[in-house]
C-alpha cells in the first residue's frame, strides 16, 4: 500500500470522526459524491463539502468564507471533545495513582504479616529446639541413672 494519501486518511478516520471532517473538493469531477468511491464515499459521502473546484477569485473568498463558516462550527465540539478528552486523562490518571497508593498499602500490610509470620516461626523453632534439648538432657540423665545404677551393681558384685 503506497498510497500515503490514504494512510494519511485512514489514520484520520481512526483519531477523529469523520462528522468533524469538512470535504473540501479541489477538482471539477470530484463535485458530484454520489461519484466518490472507496473510503471516501464510505466516511465523507454523506458529509455536506465545501466547492473549492473554481479558479474565480470571487468564487474561492465565498468557499473559502464556507469553509471558515464550517469550522467555526466544529470548534466549540472539537474543544469540548478535546476538553473531555483531558478530563477523561486526569480522572484515569488519578484512579490510577489511587490504586497506586491501595496496592502500596496492601504490600505494607502484607509486609507487616509476613514479618509477624516470621517472628512466630523463629518462636517455634526456638520451642521446638528448646524441647529438643529438653529430650537430650532427659535421656542423659537416664543414661547418667542407668550408668550410676550399674556401676552401683558392680560395687555391690566387687564388695
Amino acid at each position: 500500500d503506497q498510497d500515503n494519501c490514504r494512510k494519511a486518511f485512514k489514520y484520520s478516520v481512526k483519531t477523529e470522526p469523520p462528522k468533524f471532517m469538512i470535504p473540501v473538493i479541489m477538482e471539477e469531477e470530484m463535485k458530484d459524491n454520489s461519484l466518490w468511491k472507496g473510503i471516501i464515499q464510505m466516511h465523507l459521502g454523506s458529509i455536506a463539502h465545501v466547492d473549492m473546484s473554481s479558479d474565480d477569485p470571487n468564487v474561492m473568498i465565498k468557499s473559502v468564507d464556507n469553509l471558515i463558516n464550517k469550522i467555526i462550527v466544529f470548534a466549540p465540539s472539537i474543544a469540548q471533545q478535546q476538553q473531555l478528552r483531558k478530563e477523561i486523562s486526569i480522572r484515569a490518571k488519578k484512579e490510577k495513582d489511587e490504586r497506586i497508593e491501595e496496592l502500596k498499602k496492601e504490600i505494607e500490610q502484607l509486609k507487616k504479616k509476613v514479618e509477624q509470620l516470621e517472628k512466630e516461626l523463629a518462636k517455634k523453632e526456638k520451642e521446638e529446639q528448646t524441647e529438643e534439648l529438653q529430650k537430650e538432657i532427659e535421656q542423659l540423665k537416664k543414661d547418667k541413672d542407668m550408668q550410676e545404677t550399674q556401676l552401683a551393681e558392680k560395687d555391690k558384685q566387687l564388695l
